[in-house]
This record gives structure tokens, C-alpha cells and sequence, in this order.
């Protein structure tokens, strides 16, 4: 099963991010969070490229979330999704408890993931120390490595940071794809603008794009014409992972 992270550890973890007490003594509050995950579309959309994509199967393996305060002294959050790409991932950290994103003051940790093809799924309960939210980061793993997803036994994507098995469609171009990909990663940058307040705590949704994912695959450019779309084409395997890190292909639902 997922592991949900306790008041009690989330405080020792935190602690040494924080200056030890308060002004008047007073240590800030923790507000544990309902947290689910789910697909941001059903099993069949069309990407921005114009292809209709029909899933058979779409898993994605999630890590560790982060949920990010305004860094000091800077309007600048994180770099520019297409910087970031350029660049690499925005996770060099300037001290405990802070990165590019901002101040850590709120983590869901655990290893779960999202079925692109079913409804919200609960995971647990993240915390956060109250005040206003910026930006989330997120952790791809892979699962069997990183820690036990919670997927029914046998399942797919067992051993794969995500597994995409379906048919893209372009008029009379019909390209099966199969796409098993292992790639740990750090996702930077998720907008994340809420207020989080003991007194009337919200409820999140992260919600994964599959349209996003495999936004930038031209299908019929791709395609041999024999077999599936695999990941051992480089220009596949190298499209399909800028989806995965793009902070685009995430969403929070905030109720």
C-alpha cells in the first residue's frame, strides 16, 4: 500500500528547515490535507498535434510531493518548462528545506500511482505548516525500486516509472504504441496557488495529462509501419520523457 507520512515524522523531518520556535514561543501549525490522484481526461483525447489517442493502458509511477512557499527576495519561481528542458531539472538545493521553487513547507512522501484510465484515487494525507502556496514539486520513481506502488500484483507497469499501450489515429494513419519507460526524475514548478489554514483546510486532486505525456509524439512521422511505437527509437524514447518532465503534463484539482 502507499505510505502516508505522520504529523510526528513529518515534524522531525522538518525540523532542522525551520528556525527552532517562534516569536512568543509558538510552534507553527501542522494541517494534514486529503490527497488523491487521478487521469486528467478518460482513455480516449486528442493531442495537440491533432492525433486521437485511444489508451488500452496508461500508468504512471509518483513519488514524493513537495508543495512550495515564495522564495525569498525573488518573483522568479522556477525556470521555464522549455528552459528546464534545456537546462535540466530545477532541484539543486540552496539549503535544507529550500530549492529554485521556493521554501519546502508541505510533502505528501510515499511512493503511488495514477491508473489513466480509472477515477480519484485516495492516497492518504499531506501536510502542511500554514500560509500561501505557490508551487509543487514531484518525484517520478520507479516502481520495484523506490518502493512498493500499491499496483495489484501482475500488474503492467510493475518495475516501470510509466506504461502507455493504446493506438494513435490521424485520418487513415493508425500507429500502435507500446511505451514502457524507466526514468526517475524530479519535476519542478507545478503551479500550486492556495491559502492552507487550520480552520478550513482543502482537499487535493493531482490530476496527470495523458494528452500532455505524449503531446509531443508526431505518431505518422514516427512510425515504421511495422510492429508497435516502442521506446527503443531515441526520438521516441527522447519525446515521450520531455513529456514526462514537463511540469505541464500536472495539475492540482483544490477543492
Amino acid at each position: 500500500m502507499p505510505r502516508t507520512p505522520t504529523l510526528l515524522v513529518l515534524t522531525m523531518a522538518m525540523a532542522p528547515w525551520f528556525p527552532f520556535g517562534c516569536p512568543g514561543g509558538e510552534e507553527p501549525e501542522l494541517t494534514a490535507v486529503p490527497l488523491a490522484v487521478a487521469s486528467a481526461r478518460d482513455g480516449v483525447f486528442t493531442t495537440d498535434l491533432g492525433y486521437e489517442i485511444t489508451l488500452g493502458m496508461g500508468t504512471v509511477v509518483l513519488g514524493d510531493l513537495r508543495f512550495h512557499t515564495q522564495a525569498e527576495g525573488s518573483a522568479l519561481l522556477v525556470p521555464a518548462d522549455a528552459v528546464r528542458w534545456l537546462t535540466g531539472p530545477a532541484w539543486a538545493h540552496a539549503h535544507p528545506g529550500h530549492d529554485m521553487s521556493g521554501d519546502v513547507r508541505g510533502e505528501w512522501a510515499g511512493t503511488t500511482y495514477v491508473d489513466l484510465l480509472s477515477g480519484p484515487r485516495e492516497v492518504g494525507e499531506a501536510t502542511f505548516f500554514g500560509g500561501s502556496y505557490t508551487t509543487a514539486s514531484l518525484a517520478l520513481h520507479r516502481d520495484g525500486v523506490d518502493g512498493d506502488a500499491g499496483m495489484p500484483a501482475g500488474h503492467p507497469a510493475e518495475g516501470y516509472t510509466a506504461v502507455f499501450e493504446g493506438t494513435a489515429s490521424d485520418f487513415d494513419v493508425h500507429v500502435p504504441f507500446v511505451l514502457r519507460i524507466e526514468h526517475s526524475e524530479a519535476v519542478a514548478g507545478i503551479p500550486f496557488e492556495v491559502e492552507v489554514g487550520e480552520a478550513d483546510p482543502p482537499s487535493l486532486t493531482l490530476r496527470v495529462d495523458p494528452a500532455r505525456l505524449l503531446a509531443h509524439l508526431d505518431f505518422a512521422q514516427l512510425y515504421g509501419g511495422t510492429g508497435n511505437l516502442t521506446m527503443d527509437d531515441p526520438e521516441v524514447a527522447n519525446r515521450v520523457l520531455f513529456g514526462l518532465e514537463s511540469n505541464l503534463s500536472y495539475s492540482f484539482e483544490i477543492e
